[in-house]
């Protein structure tokens, strides 16, 4: 079974037996070789970008995803999308300071539109900055 639908997942956590995460909707487990991106805005600390939220998009998966990337260091990241029609969701969140961090995929379908979160903090669970970015398909 291939977990396609509104899916919360955290960064280093296991799913149930017999359930996998997708990496590319209804094909192999492959990674998304012909990536781009779609979208992307600076998460801000007061006049600073302390990271970075990107929508990445694969033709070949027809899926796209959200990116969190900090500028320099690491840190708690939370990486959001989300698809306008039909809704659907997915998320995840790191467990330990890290430099960048992808939510799963979910599929694209044509006219909807995708809304990317991306947190930055110091701690789990506790986010000091974030930033948001659109795009449609």
């Amino acid at each position: 079974m291939v977990v396609d639908t509104p899916t919360r997942w955290s960064a280093g956590t296991r799913l149930p037996r017999g359930i996998r995460q997708s990496t590319r909707p209804g094909r192999t487990r492959r990674p998304a070789t012909d990536a781009v991106t779609r979208a992307s805005s600076d998460i801000m600390s007061g006049y600073t970008a302390a990271g970075k939220i990107v929508i990445r998009y694969s033709a070949s998966c027809n899926a796209a995803w959200a990116r969190t990337v900090v500028t320099s260091g690491s840190s708690y990241l939370r990486a959001e999308i989300t698809r306008s029609s039909p809704y659907a969701t997915s998320q995840a969140e790191s467990t330990s300071p890290i430099d960048a961090l992808r939510s799963p995929m979910l599929a694209v379908t044509p006219g909807s539109r995708f809304t990317a979160v991306g947190k930055i903090g110091s701690n789990p669970g506790i986010f000091q900055f974030s930033g948001t970015v659109r795009t449609n398909f």
